[in-house]
């Protein structure tokens, strides 16, 4: 997805925003290749449907790794994201095949993002990964 879109409650708001758009050099050329991003995003409620999958996908992440013993769930999931708290030692194999941001170096605290395209083999495949290397210390992967 290569586009933003304002979303206006109030249409008085609304009704000088395309003179400011083109005053603040906010017209790309070809627009019409990003706005069909959004046809196709609103249409039949994809973009609910891909939310709900990434939500979906974010909870059960979130169940398999509290129950790994010195993982530690610091957030409560209410969207795609999930908060963990993971051994300092076993973050850098982790990251290697399995990309997230450390979102508190001090703790070790983890932000993991679940997408539309997290697919359940993904998540039981990493809480797998987690569970293998806090058992086996300092274990390298491929």
């Amino acid at each position: 997805m290569a586009g933003e879109a304002v979303v206006f409650f109030d249409q008085q708001l609304a009704q000088d925003f395309e003179f400011r758009r083109m005053q603040g050099m906010q017209l790309a050329s070809k627009m019409r290749f990003l706005g069909a991003q959004f046809i196709a995003l609103f249409t039949d409620d994809l973009w609910r449907r891909s939310a709900a999958h990434a939500n979906r996908m974010a909870q059960l992440l979130a169940a398999e790794l509290a129950a790994i013993p010195g993982v530690e769930l610091t957030q409560e999931v209410q969207a795609n994201e999930v908060f963990a708290i993971l051994p300092a030692d076993i973050v850098p194999p982790l990251q290697a095949r399995w990309p997230f941001h450390v979102w508190n170096e001090s703790t070790s605290e983890a932000r993991l993002i679940t997408s539309f395209d997290t697919e359940e083999a993904d998540i039981t495949n990493f809480a797998a990964m987690v569970r293998e290397a806090i058992g086996a210390g300092e274990r390298q992967w491929t």
